[in-house]
């Protein structure tokens, strides 16, 4: 029968489950997409399904592609639409990829257009990404007019080695993370991130849908760093689904770190990843984790190896203008 293209909802949970577990498996994914991850993308705050996401009905009730828009507006990049998606392997190959790259490139430009934060001194751009070594992925968006602009690596510490101690400098205490005071660790990304390459500024409500809202949040280890009174440095660590090491337990992930600009280079990024690489030692974590670009000008990458974090996946981010900034 002829595919059928809607727009997705929450119903459609249980057969994206099954059509991204079918597309990991073909694309040889270390972390495969979960139940949990898709019902926080279809749930996250800003996403609106009637106009930002399509999936295709095969007419028999199953799913065999699909495609969500996630609005990433601010910053001093760019105004960016991230297109998430894929095919099932027994579709691949007959237009649908191609198809549903096409429909972002025209439905991510109207979100990008009426998108109150846009600026039009910037250019309108939608993001994809491949994770290695799936290369018919990259090829797809390759075709489809994506460019490379970013190599991530995903990168894993095995805690059962030795970890040095880094003490905080003089005037700085560390803070375990509080629900009240929640609003002050979401404070202190937005100052970590202003500016940063690619990055926009996270709104409250998806940074508590992502975080202290979310099971997968691990609040015991959790940390924040104080001066003043101010929190200035955090790392928030998350328990994935899916996200396990090559013993098959989970992974303490740091799914966000960051400290204040007018606070580096005093050793608090050091002081608080050591922090929490002990805490969850002491949890039972065998191995924590983080992602990072990897050209990132601040030096991350070095920090981390110099940590004792090692890359264990590489994930490409592509990049396609769909409207040029005005001049």
């Amino acid at each position: 029968m002829t595919p059928g293209w809607r727009p997705l909802t929450v119903d459609d949970l249980a057969a994206l489950t099954r059509l991204e577990g079918a597309a990991d498996a073909a694309d040889g994914e270390r972390f495969p997409t979960t139940v949990d991850d898709l019902e926080s993308q279809l749930g996250s705050p800003g996403i609106e399904l009637e106009r930002m996401s399509v999936g295709i009905d095969d007419g028999n009730g199953a799913l065999v592609g699909w495609c969500l828009l996630e609005p990433r507006i601010g910053g001093l990049t760019w105004n960016r639409v991230h297109v998430f998606g894929s095919v099932h392997p027994a579709r691949r190959r007959q237009g649908l990829g191609r198809a549903l790259l096409d429909w972002a490139a025209i439905h991510g430009a109207e979100v990008l257009r009426t998108a109150p934060a846009r600026r039009p001194d910037l250019d309108d751009v939608l993001t994809v990404h491949a994770a290695e070594p799936a290369r018919d992925r990259a090829r797809l968006q390759e075709r489809a007019g994506f460019e490379l602009v970013r190599w991530h690596h995903d990168m894993f510490r095995d805690l059962s080695l030795p970890i040095a101690d880094a003490p905080l400098a003089d005037g700085y205490t560390f803070l375990p993370w509080q629900r009240e005071r929640d609003d002050e660790f979401h404070a202190a990304d937005v100052a970590a991130f202003e500016g940063a390459w690619g990055s926009a500024p996270w709104s409250i409500e998806l940074w508590r849908h992502e975080f202290a809202d979310d099971d997968s949040f691990r609040p015991a280890v959790t940390v924040g760093v104080e001066h003043d009174g101010v929190v200035v440095g955090y790392v928030i660590v998350a328990a994935f689904e899916g996200m396990e090491d090559d013993a098959g337990q989970k992974v303490a992930w740091l799914a966000r770190l960051g400290v204040r600009p007018e606070h580096r280079q005093r050793g608090i990024g050091t002081a608080v990843i050591t922090r929490v690489m002990a805490l969850t030692r002491d949890a039972g974590f065998a191995t924590a984790g983080l992602d990072v670009d990897t050209s990132n000008v601040t030096g991350a990458l070095r920090l981390y190896e110099r940590l004792g974090f090692v890359p264990v996946k590489r994930l490409a981010l592509r990049a396609k203008i769909v409207r040029p900034a005005s001049t």
